[in-house]
């Protein structure tokens, strides 16, 4: 599960650098593609049949938090480094 997480925070790291070379407002963009690409993975663990509901509820919960807290994390990020470099020039 940790290797798995690590990997889709790494993919998730280069589709923001990819959004944000060619859009103008990529914490807008990143926001959406999130949320796309969240209720695709959502869907996916609606069609699990042999899962015990409480499982479900649990892994669909924790890929929403985790969801928040990576596109937070990136689109804060990204905010501060355009503040940070266009005031010290």
């Amino acid at each position: 599960m940790i290797f798995a997480n690590g990997a889709y925070l790494a993919i998730a790291g280069v589709v923001f650098a990819i959004i944000s070379r060619f859009s103008r407002r990529p914490a807008r963009v990143f926001w959406w593609v999130a949320i796309v690409v969240m209720l695709f993975s959502l869907l996916q663990l609606l069609t699990l049949e042999d899962a015990p509901n409480d499982t479900i509820a649990f892994v669909i919960a924790m890929r929403i938090v985790a969801t928040i807290v990576v596109v937070a994390v990136f689109t804060r990020l990204a905010e501060g480094s355009s503040t940070g470099s266009s005031s010290a020039a």
